[in-house]
């Protein structure tokens, strides 16, 4: 991951600790802009839609990090 991507996912990962889910989806879509192929934002993507009672994104976003790296 380029070192912009790594902050927004890290930021991501704070924004979620904190409940701020929208501004983590945010950041992981704006991360996912620079490295679409990147399954680890994907996932990260999934797990916060989950968490923010998403379940259908969250699918959709996990299924995807599944396609990228199975």
């Amino acid at each position: 991951m380029t070192d912009n991507v790594k902050s927004l996912n890290a930021e991501a990962i704070r924004h979620a600790e904190r409940g701020e889910f929208n501004d983590a989806i945010t950041c992981l879509k704006c991360a996912i802009q620079m490295e679409k192929e990147n399954y680890i934002l994907w996932l990260n993507l999934g797990i916060t839609y989950r968490d923010a009672g998403e379940i259908a994104l969250a699918k959709q976003a996990l299924e995807k990090a599944f396609e990228i790296y199975p």
